[in-house]
């Protein structure tokens, strides 16, 4: 399933990504770059309307893309929650619109954007109560308003959990739970449209593992099978899980199934939601999400310590200055110094001033001669690395060696951003 290239689609795309990613599975390599990929180009194609009619094609992939740590609110040049501030708009679905709305918006803590378009702005309260208003009789909920159905109530369920600190939906809550409890087959799963399959009991099972509903509870044990003994049931022998039981693997049954197991074992394990992103490191900067400096990059400049090009970006393979260097190493340290460094081309005025000065004073950067320090010059692996086993001991380190100062060609601002990283936390900084 993971092998193929997902894209925007309700099969082999946004739910193989969520499933994969909060699973903690290990995804094949570029899986995550793959779907960004598949998602930018089309909303190229399309000038960023992903649908018309169907706004719960926003919600998908704004949970897929917070799941692989991207930002929706700006990615491929367009923000994705901002159809999600049409409330009329997304909930022309019926209930589905609203209940995927609160997922992809709760999923990474986000602010409702401001939709100049539509007639009603969007709340998260007018979402809520569009799903409590659609309740149907006796608890539980349909997309046609008539008998409940086990994977619309799944889902329901599933979106309001966040807020049932609220009487009016705890109250729906409780008889949403009862009337699945009711639902149950004796085998332990669950049926839509009276066929037991499989896609429905792995709704049920994200449900009871957001509410916080243990598989051994005893409103879910038929015949003393669990939802989750019913789930596996569908395990095809081909490998995956097929739609009803004894049927071969489809994509749609196993992606759910995948799903279904990875929120049971995150709810054992104490982890966050399958649907709460909170735990999921979002990119600091679009350039550098696979690569080998990700960490360090990130770490860096979430301490305040380096900074991007201002366009979202960090350009880890371009190199960086010796004026910048000085900037990080000044903020690496908290280097202060009113004392001029004497470099006559390090006029006083310059934004890099105070830091040369301070890096000066320490002992840890030096001239090229001639009382000159060439700020725009590119800072190479040697002088990053003799720099850094200078600062080592400026923190009063022994031994440590940021690496043989053999390499003259200039670093990038990844490597350097590593080089750094490795030294600061030897030396008790991060």
């Amino acid at each position: 399933m993971a092998d193929a290239v997902p894209r925007i689609a309700s099969t082999g795309g946004e739910w193989s990504v969520l499933g994969v990613y909060r699973s903690g599975a290990d995804a094949p390599a570029g899986y995550d770059d793959c779907y960004a990929a598949e998602v930018e180009q089309q909303l190229a194609a399309c000038s960023g309307q992903l649908s018309r009619q169907k706004y719960t094609e926003y919600s998908r992939v704004i949970l897929a893309l917070t799941a692989i740590g991207r930002d929706p609110s700006d990615f491929g040049g367009y923000n994705l929650l901002l159809p999600l501030g049409d409330y009329e708009a997304t909930v022309r679905q019926g209930v589905n619109g609203a209940v995927f709305a609160l997922l992809a918006l709760d999923g990474g803590a986000y602010t409702i954007p401001q939709n100049a378009q539509a007639t009603t702005q969007a709340t998260r309260e007018r979402y809520v109560q569009h799903i409590l208003d659609r309740e149907c009789a006796g608890g539980g909920f349909s997309v046609s308003g008539g008998a409940p159905d086990a994977d619309v109530t799944a889902m329901a369920l599933t979106a309001l959990a966040n807020y049932a600190e609220q009487p009016e939906v705890a109250a729906a809550v409780s008889r949403g739970v009862s009337r699945l409890s009711a639902m149950q087959m004796a085998d332990g799963s669950f049926a839509s449209g009276g066929i037991s399959n499989c896609e429905s009991t792995a709704q049920v099972l994200i449900a009871l593992s957001t509410l916080g509903v243990s598989v051994s509870d005893v409103r879910f044990l038929k015949n003393g099978n669990s939802a989750e003994a019913g789930l596996l049931q569908f395990s095809a022998e081909d490998g995956g899980f097929s739609h009803t039981k004894g049927g071969i693997a489809g994509v749609m049954a196993t992606e759910q199934a995948l799903c279904a197991l990875a929120a049971l074992s995150r709810a054992q394990s104490g982890q966050p939601g399958f649907y709460d992103m909170s735990d999921v490191r979002t990119a600091v900067f679009r350039d550098v999400v696979g690569h080998p400096c990700q960490l360090a990059i990130e770490t860096l400049a979430e301490k305040g310590i380096l900074g991007g090009m201002g366009d979202g970006t960090f350009a880890p393979e371009a190199t960086m200055t010796r004026a910048q260097f000085a900037a990080v190493l000044a903020r690496s340290l908290d280097l202060n110094s009113g004392t001029s460094s004497g470099f006559s081309d390090v006029p006083a005025g310059a934004w890099y001033a105070d830091s040369v000065n301070a890096a000066s004073a320490a002992g840890l950067i030096s001239g090229v001669g001639n009382h000159q320090f060439q700020p725009q010059g590119e800072v190479t692996v040697r002088a990053a690395e003799r720099i850094l086993n200078r600062a080592a001991a400026f923190c009063g380190l022994s031994g440590v060696s940021a690496g043989p100062m053999t390499d003259g060609r200039p670093i990038s601002r990844g490597e350097l951003a590593q080089k750094l990283y490795l030294f600061l936390e030897k030396a008790g900084r991060l």
